[in-house]
């Protein structure tokens, strides 16, 4: 019998968002764009093929939880092929698994476990031993710069609440606090690492 959906369960966590004890910011309950509590923000998984140029071979978009799980659903024509596996969120640095990665009908996969399970160890460590994406890449160019900042500024200046990429720390609000979330990185130019 064959499977009629491909599932990848993953572990990721969102370092703007994180709260402490295991938990990121309930962002959508929070903005009134969904009705769990158990909703962080909503993430875009990729599968990409394992061998130059990596070309994009599914895709798929769905809410990941404040505890860091998410299950992703593929077409069964993943099935038992090996692909990188690509995490991208709207205002924090996508990072792809540090190898590809063979799909069963069930896969487990946790970014959150260590750094090297992004490529080139690309994560930053959130607290002892958690590791998550980058805070702070607004306009999705793979490096946190001045051009975060510059899209971030007016934004704080304003004091813009809502749901907003300016919104590092996903407490609703453009402020002070989101330049203390990206400031470090921009200092250190932190940039994505690909294949």
């Amino acid at each position: 019998m064959n499977p009629c959906t491909v599932n990848l369960n993953l572990s990721v966590y969102l370092q703007g968002f994180y709260l402490g004890a295991g938990f990121m910011q309930a962002l959508l309950y929070n903005q009134g764009l969904s009705n769990s509590l158990s909703d962080c923000d909503d993430v875009t998984v990729e599968l990409h093929q394992s061998v130059f140029p990596y070309t994009l071979a599914y895709s798929y978009t769905g809410t990941l939880k404040v505890d860091g799980q998410m299950t992703c659903t593929f077409p069964p024509g993943a099935l038992g092929n090996t692909y990188y596996v690509v995490v991208k969120q709207r205002n924090h640095l996508e990072i792809w698994s540090a190898n590809p990665i063979t799909m069963a009908t069930t896969t487990s996969y946790s970014f959150s476990t260590a750094a090297s399970q992004a490529y080139s160890s690309n994560q930053v460590e959130i607290i002892p031993g958690l590791y998550g994406m980058y805070a702070g890449d607004l306009n999705q160019d793979k490096s946190i710069d001045v051009f975060d900042y510059i899209m971030l500024e007016p934004e704080v200046i304003a004091g813009n609440t809502g749901y907003l990429l300016s919104d590092l720390n996903g407490d609703g609000t453009a402020d002070i606090f989101d330049y203390l979330v990206v400031q470090d990185f921009i200092v250190a130019g932190v940039t994505g690492s690909y294949p």
